[in-house]
């Protein structure tokens, strides 16, 4: 009995290595135990196992350009995505309005085409990132790391939009539970679509990362309407709110079930622009999740090429 707690604690002391010398060592640790054991030294055996897992765990030394290669992977993906996400709606905007700006103005629904458009390029912008998570994944990382440093970082720079514009700070209240669940949703549903990218089901785990995405924010953009408006308008009609979110509330001459034009307005004034930025930011992080899970497999998986002997 004593010799397999010393040989357990051998094996938690041997994790501790890096993984290169790892085996080595544990193969002279066991080699010693044998010698103790042999001589029937019970106490002396414990002695050794257990000061080899309580001694300080060794690490190898961390270059300077690896270290700088970590910082700007983490830079890129905190600080450098979520600015890329606002830029890359921007540039399909513009590109949008270019082309049907002329369509438009002969159309007689006043600003309300454009809401549409707005949309329209929000989902454009979505694909864009998700397609180049490539960019903006970090390498190594593990999937509790990764999903913290796009969640926290997305739920600042959302609150930013409110905190930072004079006079807004008052509207943060309203907003900030609609972040909260957003983005706590978002890291579990981030954490399934890892597993079934992992497992190889990468169609499903898209199609569970869209539809997830586009549940998550259908709920979140009800909170602020609740929070300001109570029961007006109706909760019943509350599944409808993001498509009244996106359109602005501008739906002249258009009603949705439930729903007075006053009703759609208020949702899509209450909700300013949180759903356009829910729906961006899941298309980031998803690309960023896919591409690190795809990563995973592809070095996971083992070589067709027979060694060379």
């Amino acid at each position: 009995m004593s010799r397999r707690i010393a040989e357990a604690l051998l094996r938690l002391a041997a994790r501790r290595w890096p993984a290169r010398l790892r085996g080595e060592m544990h193969q002279e640790w066991l080699a010693e135990l044998h010698v103790l054991a042999a001589e029937r030294r019970t106490a002396a055996m414990l002695r050794y196992a257990a000061s080899l897992t309580a001694a300080r765990p060794v690490r190898e030394p961390v270059a300077v350009a690896v270290r700088a290669a970590a910082l700007w992977r983490a830079v890129r993906l905190c600080v450098l995505a979520p600015v890329a996400a606002v830029v890359v709606f921007a540039a399909c905007l513009a590109a949008a309005l270019t082309v049907l700006d002329p369509l438009l103005a002969a159309m007689p629904f006043g600003e309300q085409p454009r809401q549409w458009v707005a949309a329209l390029a929000t989902a454009a912008a979505a694909v864009v990132l998700a397609r180049s998570g490539r960019w903006w994944t970090a390498e190594g990382a593990g999937i509790a790391a990764l999903v913290l440093a796009i969640t926290i970082p997305g739920f600042v720079f959302a609150s930013l939009t409110y905190l930072l514009p004079a006079g807004m700070s008052d509207s943060y209240a309203l907003h900030w539970p609609a972040y909260a669940v957003f983005f706590g949703g978002l890291a579990a549903l981030l954490y399934a679509v890892d597993r079934l990218t992992a497992t190889g089901r990468r169609t499903l785990a898209w199609w569970t990362g869209a539809v997830g995405a586009l549940t998550l924010t259908d709920l979140a953009v009800t909170l602020p309407v609740l929070l300001s408006s109570g029961d007006d308008p109706p909760i019943a009609s509350a599944p409808l709110w993001l498509f009244a979110a996106l359109n602005g509330g501008g739906l002249d001459g258009i009603r949705l079930p439930g729903m007075t034009a006053d009703q759609i307005w208020t949702v899509g004034d209450t909700t300013d622009v949180d759903a356009y930025i829910f729906l961006l930011y899941a298309g980031l992080a998803l690309g960023v999740i896919m591409t690190r899970a795809s990563r995973a497999v592809t070095a996971s998986a083992p070589s067709t090429h027979p060694e060379l002997t």
